[in-house]
């Protein structure tokens, strides 16, 4: 039997359900705040990956480039180089056509038998390559 308390209340009775006003609030708050976190993780990841892989790219095309500089260089190769003063800097430069990577080869004669030969071959990723599709 339940009884009334004078101020219109029902009294504490243990394990019947208390009044949970809000709490549907409070948890859909959170829902949304988790939901949020999640998101903005998931895109700081994307970004972070798009950096990633665009850097690798960036790097094999000016590895490419000093590779070629070098490989130019050689095949290229001035017989006259080999009988100049030590010290002397020869400095050759080569680029590609649509003006996306500018190498420069730098040549010292060290001494009578030896030559110190640099690449630097940076790529420049603000210029756009267009590819030809074939359709």
């Amino acid at each position: 039997m339940r009884s009334h308390s004078s101020n219109g209340r029902r009294p504490f009775v243990a394990g019947a359900p208390q009044d949970r006003r809000g709490f549907a609030l409070a948890m859909s708050l959170l829902a949304i705040v988790v939901i949020g976190a999640m998101v903005a993780g998931g895109y700081m990841a994307g970004v972070q990956y798009y950096r990633m892989g665009r850097n690798s790219l960036v790097e094999q095309r000016a590895m490419a480039a000093t590779e070629l500089g070098l490989d130019s260089a050689y095949a290229t190769w001035n017989k006259s180089w080999n009988t100049q003063a030590t010290g002397t800097m020869t400095t050759l430069a080569y680029s590609a056509p649509n003006g996306t990577w500018v190498d420069t080869v730098r040549i010292t004669k060290l001494n009578q038998l030896s030559s110190l030969v640099v690449s630097e071959g940076p790529f420049s990723p603000k210029v756009t390559i267009s590819i030809p599709s074939l359709r």
